[in-house]
Formats: structure tokens, sequence, C-alpha cells
């Protein structure tokens, strides 16, 4: 069970962030347009130890000066005292309305060294102009 995090397009200050997540029987695709800025600074705060309040976050959607449609969020906290990290997701299709409107929100499980090893490849991939794949992948501490 993972995240996958595709950062493609990265051309001058832009870039498309595509999101792909399968955790525990819920799936669910997105993307949304940001800043190679708030990409980095996203990519950069998830390696902290410990995450601190405000938490990491990254919306992206649609509506201007506020965003009123998000499309794709992203946010990361500690959910235990034993170092357990919550990925919480949430992707929607902004061109869906009413009953058709598709939307996939979860909290996936996962470790500060696998949410470091993320950090690090998304960082990795913001520096060269790539459509590489970075994944997070669930782990629940015992």
């Amino acid at each position: 069970a993972a995240a996958a995090v595709v950062v493609q397009s990265v051309v001058e200050d832009f870039g498309r962030l595509e999101v792909d997540v399968r955790h525990e029987g819920f799936a669910g695709q997105g993307e949304c347009h940001f800043t190679r800025e708030a990409l980095t600074r996203f990519a950069g705060q998830l390696g902290a130890y410990p995450l601190t309040e405000p938490w990491p976050r990254l919306v992206g959607g649609y509506g201007e000066p506020e965003i009123d449609e998000v499309a794709v969020s992203l946010s990361a906290a500690q959910i235990n005292p034993r170092g357990q990290v919550g990925i919480e997701i949430l992707l929607r299709d902004p061109d869906a309305v009413g009953s058709e409107a598709r939307e996939v929100r979860l909290t996936m499980p996962t470790t500060y060294a696998r949410l470091d090893a993320f950090h690090r490849s998304w960082l990795a991939v913001l520096r060269v102009p790539s459509d590489e794949t970075v994944e997070l992948g669930a782990e629940r501490l015992a």
C-alpha cells in the first residue's frame, strides 16, 4: 500500500503534481499545478523530526484569492507518541459536480524513516526536470 507522487513538467517556476493513492481498499488520483517554491517547501518540511505544528500541508485547487475548490491536499502529522505519522490525503475532481462529485479522503499511516526517504527523493526530483515517481509506503507501528 503506497501513495505515489509524480512531479511532472516542472518548467521554470511551476509544475504539475499528480497523486495516485491506494491504501486499504481506498484508491484515487488527483492532480494540480503548484509553484516550484510550494512543492520544495512542502517536501522540505516533511524531513523535520519531529513534525511540528502547524503541520506540513500542501493544498492546491481553483479559486482566487482563496482556494475554494480543493483538487489536491496533502498534510503530515505525528498521530501518536510512539512516532506513528499520518499522511492525510484529499483528492477531488473539481470538474465533477453534485452526485457526480468524486472524492477520496484518507489518512495513511507511515513512519518517520519512510517519510524521510520520501522527502529526500522528492527534493531530488525537483532539482532536475523529470517525470519520476516518488512513493511513500504505508507502515503501521506495532
